[in-house]
This record gives C-alpha cells, sequence and structure tokens, in this order.
C-alpha cells in the first residue's frame, strides 16, 4: 500500500477477469489480474469483444478470454462465459 500525503494508505487493485460455469452456475476468477488502471480494463474487455466478433485480427496479451472450463464441485467440467472484471484489492477480497 501507499500513502499519498501521508494519510490513510491508498489501497492497490487489480482487475482480474469474472466467468460463470454454464453446467452449475459457479461465478468464479481465473486469478490472472490483468491491469491496475480502469481505463486500460474497459479497453481489454473491448478488445476481446472486438476480436470475438471479428471486428479485430489480433486478441492483444492481457486481454481476457471469452469462455474458460470450469471443475465443477461435483467433479464435472463446465464451459464459462466471461461476465466482466471485477477490481480485486490487494490482499485479497473484491471491492463492490
Amino acid at each position: 500500500m501507499d500513502r499519498k500525503g501521508g494519510g490513510e494508505p491508498v489501497k492497490e487493485y487489480f482487475f482480474v477477469p469474472v466467468y460463470r460455469c454454464r453446467l452449475c452456475g459457479a461465478i468464479f476468477d481465473d486469478g490472472l489480474p490483468t491491469c491496475k488502471k480502469p481505463e486500460a480494463a474497459r479497453k481489454e474487455l473491448l478488445d476481446s469483444a472486438f476480436f470475438y466478433n471479428r471486428a479485430k485480427k489480433q486478441l492483444p496479451v492481457l486481454s481476457p478470454e471469452l469462455y474458460a472450463v470450469h471443475h465443477c464441485i461435483d467433479g464435472n467440467y463446465g464451459i464459462a462465459d466471461l461476465r466482466g472484471v471485477r477490481k480485486l484489492i490487494e490482499g485479497g477480497g473484491f471491492d463492490g
């Protein structure tokens, strides 16, 4: 954590992709932070959307994948869809 102006500590956060499994309905993140700035998170989501709609030829490295494989709690495997990105506060826990 950084302190700006000597006051309260400023919380560091990252944006992480969040998915929802089609089979069991679980919502999970893939644990791989994409960026720190809200503008960059928005751009990466748009880049993914444009790539998968064939409006863009190459998916940037940090842009989230549209689908993920999920190992369900009952042992099955499901396909998960990208729901968006959430702010993950440094040290754990989501903000909002």
